[in-house]
């Protein structure tokens, strides 16, 4: 049960109730009431209810309770209960029945039977062996209105009663709860209450709800949102082949103080995720600038490789111009050389041969001068001797080119002999052949005149 969080800002008390019993003659009685909030004693009303079937069944065995009809069974269940409220309205001293109104939900169980009834708003859930909802009681409220339904003290509240007798088979695990409660079966299940009951007997199957605590525990989680916990909640559930436990009275717990924890909780938890958040968000901007570090260290790699192969292949394309030009002017020089080697041997072979044109290179005498301006030479008998011989030499060196010409004895172009030059080609070039009078020189020609 959980104190409603409406209920407990307005210093009310919780108007629920719920109870479950062994009794000494074999039955296991689960008995739930709901006092109503417009009530002055509402949960005077629920704890009448739920007490007056706890009393009723433990007095009687449920084999024998149903022998009656439908209507002594219903006739019967109502009277405990009046007869319960009559004695909790002369208590406190109130004649007014309605102030004492409240709902109820009860199962009862034996070895061979289960007896469920139902009055008012709330809903009782029945599974089979395999977890499946296989028995329903939905809420019965009046002209479709959430807020109104039918009391223990209302008109006519026997034929009202709703009574089913089903085989154990069909409600292994049952679970029944308050209108409180009910509406957030509702929303978990998406409209559907019975999908929630079907998922919390689910739990308790497989051993995660085993007692009122553990049950508590898992209803505070599924209430998502504050507004579904403002009325009481009251939730029972059974198993069939659960062992029997001492817990049989139950107190409300506070929902607004769960409310309270789970928000603080929850704070706490949206704070912890906030600094996660931060947190991966400082990380994230992080990696991502060790990631442009890494993107900007590989992109100045590449293009220092990129500088360092460029200069490479400029160096290595350079070196490739300065070899050509190398080898080309190397290969000129040896065209030049064997050209040169050729004309050569060429001129070489032809010069001794004695082959080739010949050319008389005739060295002319400055013009003859005036008896009286020729210059007058000492020694006339000795320069007279040596005239007549050296005139007679050139006489006999120029032959008939020099004939006739009157030179005084001992001028220098009577020293002057002829020279017959002989060449190879159409010019005078390098090599050649010289005759001086009676003698001839072959060789460079050039050279040959620098020496003279």
């Amino acid at each position: 049960m959980g104190r409603g969080i409406s209920h407990e800002k307005s210093n009310l008390p919780c108007q629920d109730f719920a109870v479950f019993e062994y009794a000494k003659n074999g039955n296991v009685i689960l008995a739930l009431a709901d006092g109503a909030s417009s009530a002055q004693y509402a949960r005077e009303a629920a704890i009448a209810n739920a007490g007056a079937v706890v009393s009723l069944f433990s007095r009687i065995t449920l084999e024998r309770f149903q022998k009656h009809d439908a209507e002594r069974q219903a006739e019967d269940i109502i009277t405990a209960c009046h007869r319960q409220i009559k004695r909790f309205a002369k208590q406190v001293g109130c004649t007014d029945f309605k102030q004492f109104s409240a709902t109820l939900l009860f199962a009862v169980f034996s070895k061979d039977s289960v007896l469920v009834g139902h009055l008012g708003d709330g809903a009782i859930y029945g599974t089979d062996d395999n977890g499946k909802i296989d028995f329903c009681s939905d809420p019965e409220n009046i002209a479709g209105v959430s807020t109104r339904t039918r009391f223990t003290v209302s008109k006519n509240a026997k034929e009202y009663l709703r009574l089913y007798s089903i085989e154990p088979k069909h409600c292994r695990n049952l679970v029944m709860t308050s209108d409180g409660a009910y509406s957030m079966f509702l929303g978990r299940g998406g409209m559907k209450a019975e999908v929630t009951a079907e998922e919390l007997m689910g739990y308790m199957r497989d051993g995660g709800i085993a007692t009122h605590t553990d049950l508590a525990d898992v209803l505070n989680q599924m209430a998502e949102i504050p507004s579904e916990r403002m009325d009481d909640w009251s939730v029972l559930m059974w198993d069939q082949n659960q062992e029997k436990t001492l817990e049989v009275r139950l107190e409300p717990v506070s929902m607004y103080q769960e409310e309270v924890h789970k928000h603080e909780a929850a704070k706490i938890r949206m704070e912890r995720e906030r600094e996660a958040r931060e947190r991966e968000a400082r990380d994230r901007e992080a990696r991502a600038r060790e990631e442009q570090e890494r993107q900007a260290k590989e992109r100045e790699a590449r293009e220092k490789l990129a500088r360092e192969k460029e200069a490479k292949e400029k160096e290595a394309r350079e070196k490739e111009r300065l070899e050509k030009e190398r080898l080309e002017r190397k290969a000129a020089q040896e065209r030049e050389e064997m050209a040169r080697a050729a004309r050569e041997a060429a001129a070489k072979k032809e010069a001794a041969s004695g082959k080739g044109s010949s050319r008389t290179i005739e060295l002319k005498d400055p013009p003859v001068q005036p008896k009286s301006q020729q210059p007058q030479y000492p020694s006339q008998g000795a320069a007279a001797s040596n005239s007549t011989a050296v005139g007679k030499e050139s006489e006999r060196t120029t032959g008939a080119s020099n004939s006739g010409i009157h030179r005084p004895a001992g001028s220098p172009a009577q020293r002057r002999p002829q020279v017959v030059v002989r060449y190879h080609g159409g010019s005078i070039k390098r090599y050649g052949r010289i005759v001086i009078g009676d003698r001839s020189f072959s060789g460079e020609i050039i050279r040959f005149f620098k020496k003279f």
